[in-house]
Protein backbone atom coordinates (compact mmCIF):
# COMPACT_ATOMS: atom_id res chain seq x y z
CA UNK A 1 0.00 0.00 0.00
CA UNK A 2 2.89 2.76 0.70
CA UNK A 3 4.23 1.45 -2.16
CA UNK A 4 1.06 2.07 -4.17
CA UNK A 5 0.50 5.38 -2.51
CA UNK A 6 4.26 6.89 -3.23
CA UNK A 7 4.39 5.80 -6.97
CA UNK A 8 0.82 8.03 -6.91
CA UNK A 9 2.40 10.47 -5.18
CA UNK A 10 5.84 10.93 -7.35
CA UNK A 11 3.66 10.88 -10.67
CA UNK A 12 1.48 13.43 -9.79
CA UNK A 13 4.87 15.54 -8.33
CA UNK A 14 6.15 14.96 -12.17
CA UNK A 15 2.72 16.27 -14.01
CA UNK A 16 2.24 19.16 -11.34
CA UNK A 17 6.04 20.01 -12.29
CA UNK A 18 5.53 19.50 -15.83
CA UNK A 19 2.39 21.22 -15.95
CA UNK A 20 3.10 23.58 -13.17
CA UNK A 21 1.59 26.83 -14.99
CA UNK A 22 -1.73 25.34 -14.93
CA UNK A 23 -1.80 23.81 -11.74
CA UNK A 24 -0.47 26.82 -10.23
CA UNK A 25 -2.59 29.70 -12.14
CA UNK A 26 -5.21 27.26 -11.58
CA UNK A 27 -5.10 27.05 -8.08
CA UNK A 28 -4.84 30.75 -7.99
CA UNK A 29 -7.52 31.85 -10.21
CA UNK A 30 -9.80 29.46 -7.74
CA UNK A 31 -9.02 31.18 -4.66
CA UNK A 32 -9.26 34.67 -6.61
CA UNK A 33 -12.61 33.16 -6.71
CA UNK A 34 -11.73 33.57 -10.72
CA UNK A 35 -11.62 30.04 -11.14
CA UNK A 36 -10.98 29.39 -14.99
CA UNK A 37 -10.28 25.73 -17.67
CA UNK A 38 -7.20 25.09 -15.23
CA UNK A 39 -8.98 25.18 -11.66
CA UNK A 40 -10.98 21.62 -11.89
CA UNK A 41 -7.62 19.65 -12.72
CA UNK A 42 -5.36 21.53 -10.55
CA UNK A 43 -8.29 21.16 -7.74
CA UNK A 44 -8.18 17.14 -8.68
CA UNK A 45 -4.54 16.84 -8.89
CA UNK A 46 -3.78 18.64 -5.62
CA UNK A 47 -6.37 16.78 -4.06
CA UNK A 48 -4.92 13.40 -4.96
CA UNK A 49 -1.98 14.56 -3.68
CA UNK A 50 -3.31 15.08 -0.30
CA UNK A 51 -5.17 11.58 -0.43
CA UNK A 52 -1.98 10.24 -1.29
CA UNK A 53 0.39 12.04 1.67
CA UNK A 54 -2.21 10.98 3.95
CA UNK A 55 -2.55 7.22 3.14
CA UNK A 56 1.83 6.79 3.18
CA UNK A 57 0.77 8.35 7.08
CA UNK A 58 -1.46 5.43 7.22
CA UNK A 59 -0.81 2.76 4.96
CA UNK A 60 -3.67 0.80 6.94
CA UNK A 61 -6.49 3.08 5.89
CA UNK A 62 -5.94 1.66 1.73
CA UNK A 63 -7.23 -1.72 3.03
CA UNK A 64 -10.32 -0.41 4.03
CA UNK A 65 -12.93 -1.65 2.10
CA UNK A 66 -14.23 1.59 -0.65
CA UNK A 67 -10.88 3.48 -0.58
CA UNK A 68 -9.55 4.28 -3.71
CA UNK A 69 -6.49 5.72 -5.13
CA UNK A 70 -7.93 8.48 -7.71
CA UNK A 71 -4.08 10.05 -8.72
CA UNK A 72 -4.39 8.24 -12.65
CA UNK A 73 -8.10 9.83 -12.98
CA UNK A 74 -6.37 13.14 -11.76
CA UNK A 75 -3.21 12.65 -13.83
CA UNK A 76 -5.36 11.88 -17.02
CA UNK A 77 -7.05 14.83 -16.57
CA UNK A 78 -4.39 17.30 -15.80
CA UNK A 79 -3.69 15.79 -19.89
CA UNK A 80 -6.05 16.26 -21.72
CA UNK A 81 -6.08 19.88 -20.20
CA UNK A 82 -2.70 20.13 -21.79
CA UNK A 83 -3.79 18.45 -24.96
CA UNK A 84 -6.70 21.22 -24.91
CA UNK A 85 -4.22 23.78 -24.82
CA UNK A 86 -2.28 22.25 -27.77
CA UNK A 87 -5.25 22.70 -29.90
CA UNK A 88 -5.40 26.82 -28.82
CA UNK A 89 -1.49 26.30 -30.10
CA UNK A 90 -2.04 24.55 -33.26
CA UNK A 91 -4.75 27.16 -34.12
CA UNK A 92 -3.11 30.57 -33.60
CA UNK A 93 0.12 29.43 -35.09
CA UNK A 94 -2.07 28.25 -38.38
CA UNK A 95 -3.58 32.14 -38.25
CA UNK A 96 -0.84 33.81 -37.29
CA UNK A 97 0.63 32.18 -41.17
CA UNK A 98 -2.69 33.82 -42.64
CA UNK A 99 -2.12 37.30 -40.82
CA UNK A 100 1.80 37.30 -41.78
CA UNK A 101 1.16 36.12 -45.62
CA UNK A 102 1.70 38.81 -48.05
CA UNK A 103 -1.60 38.43 -49.55
CA UNK A 104 -4.82 40.70 -49.94
CA UNK A 105 -6.91 40.80 -46.62
CA UNK A 106 -10.56 41.55 -46.34
CA UNK A 107 -12.31 41.93 -42.85
CA UNK A 108 -15.36 40.75 -42.22
CA UNK A 109 -17.27 43.25 -39.83
CA UNK A 110 -20.56 44.12 -38.03
CA UNK A 111 -22.47 47.34 -39.03
CA UNK A 112 -22.30 48.93 -35.62
CA UNK A 113 -24.73 51.90 -37.55
CA UNK A 114 -28.17 50.57 -36.65
CA UNK A 115 -29.75 53.14 -38.93
CA UNK A 116 -28.34 52.17 -41.68
CA UNK A 117 -28.45 48.39 -41.33
CA UNK A 118 -32.42 48.57 -40.91
CA UNK A 119 -32.14 50.58 -44.14
CA UNK A 120 -30.40 47.80 -46.14
CA UNK A 121 -32.97 45.37 -44.77
CA UNK A 122 -35.66 47.28 -44.95
CA UNK A 123 -38.71 44.82 -46.13
CA UNK A 124 -36.42 41.66 -46.07
CA UNK A 125 -36.07 40.87 -42.31
CA UNK A 126 -38.79 41.88 -39.41
CA UNK A 127 -36.44 41.05 -36.31
CA UNK A 128 -33.49 43.08 -35.64
CA UNK A 129 -30.73 43.26 -38.34
CA UNK A 130 -27.29 42.12 -38.15
CA UNK A 131 -25.52 42.68 -40.93
CA UNK A 132 -21.61 42.41 -41.98
CA UNK A 133 -19.62 44.05 -44.27
CA UNK A 134 -16.37 42.50 -46.21
CA UNK A 135 -13.87 45.73 -46.86
CA UNK A 136 -10.63 45.55 -47.68
CA UNK A 137 -7.62 45.95 -44.82
CA UNK A 138 -4.53 46.21 -44.61
CA UNK A 139 -3.61 44.92 -41.04
CA UNK A 140 -5.42 42.61 -38.92
CA UNK A 141 -5.58 43.74 -35.39
CA UNK A 142 -6.44 42.44 -32.10
CA UNK A 143 -4.98 39.15 -32.82
CA UNK A 144 -3.17 38.06 -29.86
CA UNK A 145 -5.67 39.00 -27.48
CA UNK A 146 -8.38 37.63 -29.34
CA UNK A 147 -6.07 34.25 -29.91
CA UNK A 148 -6.01 33.75 -25.84
CA UNK A 149 -9.00 35.74 -25.05
CA UNK A 150 -11.47 34.03 -22.14
CA UNK A 151 -13.82 31.79 -23.74
CA UNK A 152 -17.23 30.34 -22.53
CA UNK A 153 -15.61 26.89 -21.06
CA UNK A 154 -13.78 29.34 -18.94
CA UNK A 155 -16.75 31.10 -18.07
CA UNK A 156 -18.77 28.06 -17.16
CA UNK A 157 -15.86 26.76 -14.82
CA UNK A 158 -16.33 30.05 -12.86
CA UNK A 159 -19.28 28.85 -11.09
CA UNK A 160 -18.79 25.05 -12.35
CA UNK A 161 -15.81 24.97 -9.52
CA UNK A 162 -17.79 26.78 -6.85
CA UNK A 163 -20.59 23.80 -7.33
CA UNK A 164 -18.15 21.76 -7.44
CA UNK A 165 -15.79 22.22 -4.20
CA UNK A 166 -19.47 23.11 -2.35
CA UNK A 167 -20.21 19.72 -3.41
CA UNK A 168 -17.45 18.25 -2.31
CA UNK A 169 -17.51 20.30 0.88
CA UNK A 170 -21.29 18.42 1.24
CA UNK A 171 -20.19 15.18 0.67
CA UNK A 172 -17.09 15.14 2.96
CA UNK A 173 -19.52 16.37 5.66
CA UNK A 174 -22.41 13.91 4.78
CA UNK A 175 -20.07 10.95 4.33
CA UNK A 176 -18.57 10.88 7.32
CA UNK A 177 -21.56 11.24 9.25
CA UNK A 178 -23.11 8.45 7.17
CA UNK A 179 -20.04 6.11 6.59
CA UNK A 180 -18.44 7.31 10.13
CA UNK A 181 -14.66 6.86 8.16
CA UNK A 182 -12.59 9.74 7.29
CA UNK A 183 -10.71 7.39 4.92
CA UNK A 184 -13.54 6.41 2.69
CA UNK A 185 -15.06 10.36 3.01
CA UNK A 186 -11.86 11.62 2.14
CA UNK A 187 -11.79 9.13 -1.18
CA UNK A 188 -15.12 10.35 -1.98
CA UNK A 189 -14.42 14.30 -2.49
CA UNK A 190 -11.30 13.26 -4.23
CA UNK A 191 -13.31 11.73 -6.61
CA UNK A 192 -16.11 14.47 -7.14
CA UNK A 193 -12.81 16.48 -8.08
CA UNK A 194 -11.37 14.27 -10.22
CA UNK A 195 -14.70 13.05 -12.20
CA UNK A 196 -15.45 17.09 -12.50
CA UNK A 197 -11.77 17.12 -14.15
CA UNK A 198 -13.46 16.40 -17.81
CA UNK A 199 -10.98 14.99 -20.15
CA UNK A 200 -12.72 16.63 -22.92
CA UNK A 201 -13.41 20.48 -21.19
CA UNK A 202 -10.71 22.46 -23.20
CA UNK A 203 -12.16 20.57 -26.00
CA UNK A 204 -15.97 21.21 -26.21
CA UNK A 205 -14.58 24.67 -27.28
CA UNK A 206 -10.97 24.56 -29.17
CA UNK A 207 -11.65 21.09 -31.16
CA UNK A 208 -14.70 22.94 -33.18
CA UNK A 209 -12.82 26.12 -33.15
CA UNK A 210 -9.43 24.16 -34.78
CA UNK A 211 -11.68 22.49 -37.19
CA UNK A 212 -13.28 25.78 -38.20
CA UNK A 213 -10.01 27.35 -38.90
CA UNK A 214 -9.04 24.66 -40.63
CA UNK A 215 -12.04 24.28 -43.27
CA UNK A 216 -11.73 28.28 -43.70
CA UNK A 217 -8.07 28.55 -44.00
CA UNK A 218 -8.43 26.15 -47.08
CA UNK A 219 -10.39 28.68 -48.87
CA UNK A 220 -8.48 31.65 -47.99
CA UNK A 221 -10.02 32.63 -44.51
CA UNK A 222 -9.47 32.54 -40.84
CA UNK A 223 -11.60 32.53 -37.83
CA UNK A 224 -9.65 34.13 -35.06
CA UNK A 225 -11.14 31.84 -32.34
CA UNK A 226 -13.93 32.05 -29.86
CA UNK A 227 -14.85 35.65 -29.87
CA UNK A 228 -15.26 34.99 -33.80
CA UNK A 229 -18.44 32.37 -33.08
CA UNK A 230 -19.88 35.47 -30.19
CA UNK A 231 -19.32 38.44 -33.04
CA UNK A 232 -21.27 36.65 -35.56
CA UNK A 233 -23.57 34.17 -34.05
CA UNK A 234 -26.48 36.45 -34.39
CA UNK A 235 -25.61 37.88 -38.04
CA UNK A 236 -28.98 37.26 -40.23
CA UNK A 237 -28.01 39.53 -43.53
CA UNK A 238 -24.67 40.05 -45.59
CA UNK A 239 -23.75 42.83 -48.45
CA UNK A 240 -22.21 42.08 -51.15
CA UNK A 241 -22.08 44.44 -55.05
CA UNK A 242 -23.35 43.19 -58.26
CA UNK A 243 -19.68 41.88 -59.20
CA UNK A 244 -19.02 39.46 -56.84
CA UNK A 245 -21.88 37.73 -57.56
CA UNK A 246 -20.24 37.55 -61.10
CA UNK A 247 -16.67 37.23 -61.59
CA UNK A 248 -15.20 37.00 -65.06
CA UNK A 249 -16.45 34.55 -67.11
CA UNK A 250 -19.72 34.50 -65.81
CA UNK A 251 -21.14 37.40 -68.48
CA UNK A 252 -21.77 36.47 -72.01
CA UNK A 253 -22.05 38.97 -75.07
CA UNK A 254 -23.90 37.48 -77.89
CA UNK A 255 -24.38 39.84 -79.91
CA UNK A 256 -24.27 44.21 -80.73
CA UNK A 257 -26.65 45.81 -82.64
CA UNK A 258 -26.38 49.40 -84.10
CA UNK A 259 -28.53 52.39 -85.53
CA UNK A 260 -28.56 55.28 -87.11
CA UNK A 261 -25.70 54.49 -88.77
CA UNK A 262 -23.73 54.39 -85.25
CA UNK A 263 -20.25 53.29 -85.61
CA UNK A 264 -19.56 50.00 -83.43
CA UNK A 265 -16.76 50.95 -82.27
CA UNK A 266 -17.79 54.14 -80.93
CA UNK A 267 -20.73 52.58 -79.21
CA UNK A 268 -18.60 49.96 -77.52
CA UNK A 269 -15.51 52.52 -76.22
CA UNK A 270 -18.44 54.93 -75.08
CA UNK A 271 -20.24 51.79 -73.06
CA UNK A 272 -17.37 50.53 -71.76
CA UNK A 273 -15.82 53.88 -70.55
CA UNK A 274 -19.27 54.04 -68.07
CA UNK A 275 -19.31 50.42 -67.42
CA UNK A 276 -15.80 50.31 -65.89
CA UNK A 277 -16.17 53.24 -64.02
CA UNK A 278 -19.61 52.39 -62.68
CA UNK A 279 -17.96 48.72 -61.89
CA UNK A 280 -20.75 46.83 -63.78
CA UNK A 281 -21.12 43.15 -64.03
CA UNK A 282 -20.58 43.56 -67.88
CA UNK A 283 -17.10 46.02 -67.40
CA UNK A 284 -15.22 42.65 -68.02
CA UNK A 285 -16.81 41.95 -71.22
CA UNK A 286 -16.71 44.65 -72.80
CA UNK A 287 -12.68 44.92 -71.49
CA UNK A 288 -12.06 41.82 -73.06
CA UNK A 289 -13.71 43.17 -76.53
CA UNK A 290 -11.40 46.44 -76.18
CA UNK A 291 -8.38 43.81 -75.64
CA UNK A 292 -7.84 44.96 -72.16
CA UNK A 293 -6.47 48.00 -73.31
CA UNK A 294 -7.61 50.49 -70.19
CA UNK A 295 -5.84 53.43 -72.20
CA UNK A 296 -8.66 53.24 -74.72
CA UNK A 297 -11.13 54.23 -72.27
CA UNK A 298 -12.77 57.43 -72.35
CA UNK A 299 -13.23 60.41 -69.58
CA UNK A 300 -16.54 59.98 -67.72
CA UNK A 301 -18.28 62.22 -65.67
CA UNK A 302 -21.27 62.48 -63.16
CA UNK A 303 -22.47 59.13 -63.41
CA UNK A 304 -26.08 58.57 -62.45
CA UNK A 305 -27.88 55.02 -61.23
CA UNK A 306 -31.85 54.90 -61.80
CA UNK A 307 -33.36 52.80 -59.84
CA UNK A 308 -34.03 49.28 -61.63
CA UNK A 309 -33.14 51.04 -64.91
CA UNK A 310 -29.58 51.30 -65.51
CA UNK A 311 -26.78 54.40 -66.02
CA UNK A 312 -26.05 57.01 -67.24
CA UNK A 313 -23.13 59.64 -67.59
CA UNK A 314 -21.43 62.03 -69.65
CA UNK A 315 -19.28 60.99 -72.05
CA UNK A 316 -17.26 63.45 -74.45
CA UNK A 317 -19.51 66.35 -73.59
CA UNK A 318 -22.13 63.51 -74.78
CA UNK A 319 -24.92 62.28 -72.40
CA UNK A 320 -24.95 58.41 -72.77
CA UNK A 321 -27.63 56.24 -70.96
CA UNK A 322 -26.86 52.73 -70.71
CA UNK A 323 -29.68 50.50 -69.50
CA UNK A 324 -32.70 48.81 -69.96
CA UNK A 325 -35.74 49.76 -71.96
CA UNK A 326 -37.70 51.63 -69.18
CA UNK A 327 -34.54 54.26 -69.10
CA UNK A 328 -34.88 54.98 -72.54
CA UNK A 329 -38.35 55.70 -72.42
CA UNK A 330 -37.33 57.45 -69.06
CA UNK A 331 -35.59 59.98 -71.11
CA UNK A 332 -37.46 60.14 -74.09
CA UNK A 333 -35.57 58.21 -76.50
CA UNK A 334 -37.58 55.71 -79.23
CA UNK A 335 -36.50 52.07 -78.86
CA UNK A 336 -37.39 49.11 -80.97
CA UNK A 337 -41.36 47.44 -79.99
CA UNK A 338 -41.05 44.24 -78.25
CA UNK A 339 -41.68 42.25 -80.46
CA UNK A 340 -37.87 43.11 -81.97
CA UNK A 341 -36.74 42.58 -78.74
CA UNK A 342 -38.22 38.97 -78.60
CA UNK A 343 -36.41 38.36 -82.00
CA UNK A 344 -33.20 39.48 -81.08
CA UNK A 345 -33.40 38.00 -77.23
CA UNK A 346 -33.33 34.33 -76.51
CA UNK A 347 -35.54 32.92 -73.51
CA UNK A 348 -32.63 33.80 -71.23
CA UNK A 349 -30.86 36.33 -72.43
CA UNK A 350 -31.11 40.05 -71.74
CA UNK A 351 -31.23 43.22 -74.03
CA UNK A 352 -28.90 46.09 -72.93
CA UNK A 353 -29.51 49.66 -74.63
CA UNK A 354 -27.05 52.42 -75.24
CA UNK A 355 -27.70 55.87 -76.14
CA UNK A 356 -25.71 59.12 -76.80
CA UNK A 357 -26.90 62.41 -77.24
CA UNK A 358 -30.28 61.54 -77.19
CA UNK A 359 -30.05 58.84 -79.77
CA UNK A 360 -30.39 55.28 -79.50
CA UNK A 361 -27.13 54.08 -80.74
CA UNK A 362 -26.93 50.26 -79.98
CA UNK A 363 -28.61 47.73 -78.22
CA UNK A 364 -26.15 44.23 -76.53
CA UNK A 365 -27.36 40.95 -75.97
CA UNK A 366 -26.11 39.52 -73.23
CA UNK A 367 -26.69 36.50 -70.97
CA UNK A 368 -25.40 35.65 -67.30
CA UNK A 369 -24.20 32.29 -66.07
CA UNK A 370 -23.88 31.16 -62.71
CA UNK A 371 -20.41 30.31 -61.49
CA UNK A 372 -20.38 27.19 -59.44
CA UNK A 373 -18.26 28.72 -56.37
CA UNK A 374 -20.94 31.98 -56.56
CA UNK A 375 -23.79 29.17 -56.43
CA UNK A 376 -22.40 27.33 -53.44
CA UNK A 377 -22.22 30.22 -51.49
CA UNK A 378 -25.82 31.35 -52.02
CA UNK A 379 -26.24 27.95 -51.03
CA UNK A 380 -24.78 28.24 -47.99
CA UNK A 381 -26.68 31.26 -47.15
CA UNK A 382 -30.01 29.66 -47.84
CA UNK A 383 -28.69 27.30 -45.39
CA UNK A 384 -28.20 29.55 -42.79
CA UNK A 385 -31.01 31.98 -42.89
CA UNK A 386 -28.73 34.79 -43.97
CA UNK A 387 -30.16 37.32 -46.36
CA UNK A 388 -27.73 38.76 -49.05
CA UNK A 389 -28.11 42.72 -49.33
CA UNK A 390 -26.90 43.54 -52.81
CA UNK A 391 -25.66 46.67 -54.40
CA UNK A 392 -26.03 46.88 -58.15
CA UNK A 393 -25.84 49.87 -61.37
CA UNK A 394 -27.30 47.00 -63.32
CA UNK A 395 -30.58 46.89 -64.58
CA UNK A 396 -31.00 43.66 -65.31
CA UNK A 397 -29.81 42.05 -61.90
CA UNK A 398 -33.39 42.42 -59.72
CA UNK A 399 -33.64 39.35 -57.36
CA UNK A 400 -36.25 37.35 -59.47
CA UNK A 401 -33.20 37.38 -62.28
CA UNK A 402 -30.89 36.60 -59.25
CA UNK A 403 -33.10 33.74 -58.24
CA UNK A 404 -33.33 32.56 -61.72
CA UNK A 405 -29.43 32.24 -62.49
CA UNK A 406 -28.55 30.79 -59.15
CA UNK A 407 -31.75 28.81 -58.50
CA UNK A 408 -32.68 29.92 -55.16
CA UNK A 409 -35.47 31.87 -53.66
CA UNK A 410 -35.69 35.15 -54.58
CA UNK A 411 -36.69 36.10 -50.98
CA UNK A 412 -32.59 35.67 -50.08
CA UNK A 413 -32.01 38.61 -52.21
CA UNK A 414 -32.68 42.46 -51.71
CA UNK A 415 -30.71 45.20 -54.48
CA UNK A 416 -30.53 48.27 -52.52
CA UNK A 417 -31.94 51.56 -54.12
CA UNK A 418 -29.56 54.35 -55.27
CA UNK A 419 -30.19 56.43 -52.09
CA UNK A 420 -28.04 53.73 -50.00
CA UNK A 421 -25.26 53.44 -52.48
CA UNK A 422 -22.89 56.30 -51.03
CA UNK A 423 -23.73 54.96 -47.56
CA UNK A 424 -22.66 51.60 -48.49
CA UNK A 425 -19.92 52.99 -50.18
CA UNK A 426 -18.77 54.74 -47.24
CA UNK A 427 -19.41 51.32 -45.08
CA UNK A 428 -17.32 49.11 -47.36
CA UNK A 429 -14.43 51.60 -48.06
CA UNK A 430 -10.72 50.29 -47.48
CA UNK A 431 -9.32 51.13 -44.26
CA UNK A 432 -5.56 50.52 -42.57
CA UNK A 433 -6.59 48.61 -39.79
CA UNK A 434 -9.34 46.55 -38.96
CA UNK A 435 -10.54 44.29 -36.17
CA UNK A 436 -9.10 40.42 -36.66
CA UNK A 437 -12.36 38.32 -35.90
CA UNK A 438 -12.74 37.14 -39.47
CA UNK A 439 -10.83 37.52 -42.74
CA UNK A 440 -11.04 36.52 -46.00
CA UNK A 441 -9.56 37.11 -49.66
CA UNK A 442 -12.15 38.92 -51.15
CA UNK A 443 -13.73 35.75 -52.94
CA UNK A 444 -17.21 35.73 -52.50
CA UNK A 445 -17.26 32.17 -51.83
CA UNK A 446 -13.65 33.06 -49.09
CA UNK A 447 -16.21 35.47 -47.58
CA UNK A 448 -19.48 33.57 -47.56
CA UNK A 449 -17.74 30.20 -45.89
CA UNK A 450 -15.65 32.44 -43.15
CA UNK A 451 -19.23 33.87 -42.28
CA UNK A 452 -21.58 30.62 -42.28
CA UNK A 453 -18.63 28.71 -40.29
CA UNK A 454 -18.54 31.04 -37.92
CA UNK A 455 -22.49 31.64 -37.55
CA UNK A 456 -22.60 28.17 -36.55
CA UNK A 457 -19.65 27.41 -34.31
CA UNK A 458 -21.54 28.58 -31.13
CA UNK A 459 -24.28 25.94 -31.79
CA UNK A 460 -21.01 23.52 -32.10
CA UNK A 461 -19.81 24.43 -28.74
CA UNK A 462 -22.72 25.09 -26.94
CA UNK A 463 -23.78 21.60 -27.30
CA UNK A 464 -20.18 20.75 -26.47
CA UNK A 465 -20.35 22.12 -23.38
CA UNK A 466 -23.84 21.19 -22.21
CA UNK A 467 -22.64 17.42 -23.14
CA UNK A 468 -19.45 18.38 -20.85
CA UNK A 469 -21.73 19.72 -18.21
CA UNK A 470 -24.31 16.61 -17.64
CA UNK A 471 -21.28 14.01 -17.69
CA UNK A 472 -19.78 16.20 -14.42
CA UNK A 473 -23.22 16.62 -13.06
CA UNK A 474 -23.84 12.80 -13.53
CA UNK A 475 -20.67 12.04 -12.36
CA UNK A 476 -20.56 13.73 -8.89
CA UNK A 477 -24.16 12.39 -8.52
CA UNK A 478 -23.12 8.60 -8.79
CA UNK A 479 -20.04 9.29 -6.37
CA UNK A 480 -22.62 10.84 -3.79
CA UNK A 481 -24.79 7.93 -4.51
CA UNK A 482 -22.06 5.29 -4.37
CA UNK A 483 -21.04 6.65 -0.95
CA UNK A 484 -24.65 7.01 0.83
CA UNK A 485 -25.68 3.30 -0.21
CA UNK A 486 -22.29 2.18 1.44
Amino acid sequence: PMFYSLVSLIILLVAAIVSHTTVLGGLLNFCKLKADGDSLPALAVLASAVECVVFLLFPEAIGTQGVQLYSFAAVTGLLFNCMGKMLIVKRTMLNFKYVTADCDKYATEVIADEHLANDLTKGVLTNLPVTVTNRKTGFLTGFLDMSFQEDIYDSVCKWLARFVFLAAAALAAGGYAVTKNAYITLTAVVGVLAVSSSLFGLFTVNLPVLKAVKSVHKHGGMIIGYPAAEEFCDINSATAEGSDLFPVGSVVLHGIKTFKNGRIDDAILDAASILVKANSILSDVFMQVIQGKPELLKEVDTIVYEDSMGISGWVDNKRVLIGSRDLMLNHGIDVPSKDYEKRYCGEHNNIIYLSASGELTAVFIVSLRAAQSVAAALERLEKNDVFLIVKTVDAILTKEKLAEVFQVEPALFRVIPSRLHKPYDEAHAPVERAEGFLANNGKFYSYVKTLTVAKRLKTRIMLGLVVTLASVIIGVGMIAALLFLG
